[in-house]
């Protein structure tokens, strides 16, 4: 999956949020669990920036009351067939 920025993202407006770690382990609680559980990455975008996943990456957005802004990107993703 490849997630592209096309206004700032993650500072004044909502960007994404990753869960580090094994995610194995928190899935009888389900993704909400690691979000809870596990140490976050929250990336700043820029324009143009992109950030590069597979589909095992535990996401979200990151978006608090301090972000007044909308964002626009771009989430792009493959099927194997």
């Amino acid at each position: 999956m490849t997630w592209i920025a096309a206004t700032p993202c993650g500072l004044y407006a909502p960007g994404l949020s990753f869960a580090l770690g094994n995610p194995g382990e928190y899935l009888p609680g389900g993704p909400a669990d690691v979000v809870e559980k596990s140490a976050v990455i929250s990336p700043i975008f820029e324009p143009g920036d992109a950030f590069f996943f597979d589909v095992f990456s535990i996401h979200k957005t990151n978006q608090t009351e301090e972000m007044p802004l909308s964002r626009v990107a771009y989430k792009l993703g493959a099927q194997k067939i």
